[in-house]
């Protein structure tokens, strides 16, 4: 739909609180919104004046058009065919993508000064006598259509306004708007979650509640329900079908369409949940055939884990014993080395590292607790204590943590201005996020020679925990890594250590040889 090179054709529109114009070579439109329209958004009037611009003056196909506006917010939803912050906004930029689309035409918008935009008097002209009254006028001043959302009127520049002659009437095209001033919100939602809260709403539930009740997500539950949810707003869309009608056969399309499209079985899995919580009476997830349908897609598409091998944790404990004394350690390379000594001796995710806080923290000789008061991954309502244990290892002080520990609360004193145990090494030292937490561990993963484009940062939770599982009872492992049962432990993280590299077994046969 974008094109960045030269335009075939340039209109421009513009929008003020009671009226909407456009200009197009010598031909110009205007009219004037509606009571209900004048109390919208002006980000909204003006995406709503370029759709009715181009669609009373662009009678062109298959060509390149540049739609020229004074607002920034309207331009930057054109060229990235929509956005997040405003549902109005972007509902009528995707119809005019749409309308362009089955034209052919090719869509690019320009932001140019309010004062270079010559449609911004058109959008002033029927209201410089009553800016408030709510009709349209011909070119002699009459009122035509009052109230009327669903005319625009379009004219040459020189047509005398004083005069309305048969030569003047051929200029005056009225013309006939496809949206409906009616409905100014879309009946068809553009949040996913909006389907979920509506169900809530149809179930008559009072508001509270169903505040309250959107709340029982975690963020990234309601990031991943949301994907799926705008997919199918999107399928339902295409098929015509009403999104919040309850059809096991629709669901078994849209599942389906999920599958062919090539996603895996845990994808698909998060999709059917998603659905349950629109249609939750009856529930979608206990239907028969969707069951059925599952188990078809996990028979073609099984879930696998990540890693079926994991790398040796020598491998990075000897990197890491080079990297010292710690007093000699650039600031980087010290915070790289605490982070991934965190991450090994207790197993946890990054975001578990990430939410370490010095005002939660106690230090001894011996060992280093974290009382971690943030919500994390692995708590239920049942297990919400966070006690984040970093052991001392006195026999080897280079691999030390709380050796290590100590060091960097010292070099960051100077700068700290946060009490969130990692900071950025560069100024101006700010509070990383866990993203960055992963980042240097997989940077430190490199440096020691594990193949970082196999191996992720949460790799050194599967590596830790398995190369001690002879060692440590099981009941250890799972209550340090916060685990709930061992089921999760035995199928995504007990993995056996890589340490043959393809030539154990050959070089047996050899040693055979006499």
């Amino acid at each position: 739909m974008i094109s960045h090179g030269n335009a075939d054709f340039t209109i421009q529109t513009d929008a003020s609180s009671y009226a909407w114009g456009a200009v197009f070579n010598d031909r110009n439109t205007h009219g004037m919104w509606t009571d209900e329209e004048s109390k919208l958004h002006i980000n909204v009037l003006e995406i709503k004046a370029g759709l009715l611009g181009i669609q009373s003056l662009c009678d062109f196909k298959n060509c390149h058009i540049q739609i020229q506006m004074d607002n920034q917010t309207a331009v930057s939803y054109i060229n990235n065919l929509g956005g997040t912050h405003s549902r109005l906004v972007n509902y009528y930029t995707k119809q005019i993508i749409l309308w362009c689309k089955e034209r052919g035409i090719w869509l690019s918008a320009c932001h140019i000064a309010g004062k270079s935009n010559i449609a911004d008097s058109h959008s002033r002209k029927d209201s410089q006598e009553n800016p408030r009254r709510p009709k349209y006028k011909d070119i002699n001043g009459r009122a035509t259509l009052d109230n009327s959302p669903l005319v625009s009127k379009t004219y040459g520049n020189d047509v005398p306004s004083s005069s309305f002659s048969e030569e003047s009437q051929k200029c005056v095209n009225f013309t006939i708007k496809p949206l409906s001033s009616t409905s100014i919100i879309p009946k068809t939602p553009t949040d996913g979650m909006c389907l979920i809260r509506n169900n809530f709403k149809r179930q008559g539930l009072s508001r509270r509640v169903v505040k309250t009740l959107m709340k029982g997500w975690r963020p990234n539950t309601v990031k991943q329900y949301n994907v799926y949810l705008k997919k199918w707003i999107e399928f339902c869309s295409d098929k015509q079908w009403d999104v919040e009608e309850y059809s096991v056969s629709h669901c078994l399309e849209f599942l389906l369409h999920l599958s062919k499209k090539g996603l895996c079985y845990s994808a698909v899995n998060t999709a059917r949940s998603a659905l349950s919580c629109i249609f939750d009476q009856p529930s979608i997830g206990d239907d028969n055939k969707i069951k059925r349908l599952m188990r078809s897609i996990f028979l073609a598409h099984p879930s696998k884990p990540r890693y079926t091998k994991i790398w040796d944790v020598s491998i990075l404990l000897n990197f890491l014993e080079k990297c010292s004394p710690c007093k000699e350690l650039t600031l980087q390379m010290l915070t790289f080395k605490l982070v991934t000594l965190c991450a090994l001796v207790t197993g946890q995710r990054c975001q578990t590292i990430h939410s370490l806080n010095l005002e939660e923290c106690h230090i001894t000789q011996t060992r280093a607790i974290f009382h971690v008061s943030k919500l994390l991954k692995h708590n239920t309502p049942k297990n919400n204590e966070n006690s984040i244990v970093l052991p001392g290892y006195p026999s080897n002080k280079r691999l030390c943590v709380v050796t290590y520990l100590r060091e960097y609360i010292k070099r960051t004193k100077p700068f700290r201005n946060s009490s969130q145990l990692f900071l950025s090494y560069a100024c101006p030292h700010k509070p990383v996020t866990k993203e960055t937490i992963g980042r240097w561990i997989k940077l430190t993963l490199m440096k020691s020679g594990i193949n970082t484009k196999i191996f992720k940062a949460h790799s050194t939770r599967a590596a830790s925990t398995s190369a001690i599982t002879k060692d440590v009872d099981i009941s250890v492992i799972l209550k340090a890594a916060a685990w709930s049962g061992q089921k999760t432990f035995a199928k995504f993280y007990n993995k056996p250590i890589v340490k043959d590299d393809g030539t154990a077994f050959g070089k047996a046969v050899l040693r055979k040889a006499r």
